[in-house]
């Protein structure tokens, strides 16, 4: 049960790490860095959110339960 979990998190976590991606690369999230400075808000949650998820899974894909 635990391997199912874990395979769907780190699913779930490439997808956000994709979509966060894309939209700090879109022509909106250029111009709003190129105005503030620094990445859009909502990209970098999505992109840190995704890794968060992908470490939690990999750690519940591999930890086995005796």
């Amino acid at each position: 049960m635990n391997r199912m979990i874990g395979i769907a998190l780190i699913v779930i976590g490439a997808i956000l790490v994709y979509y966060g991606y894309s939209e700090g690369t879109s022509p909106v999230g250029e111009i709003t860095e190129a105005i503030t400075g620094s990445p859009p808000d909502r990209s970098l949650v999505k992109m840190i959110g995704g890794i968060l998820l992908i470490v939690v899974g990999s750690g519940a894909t591999a930890y086995r339960r005796k």
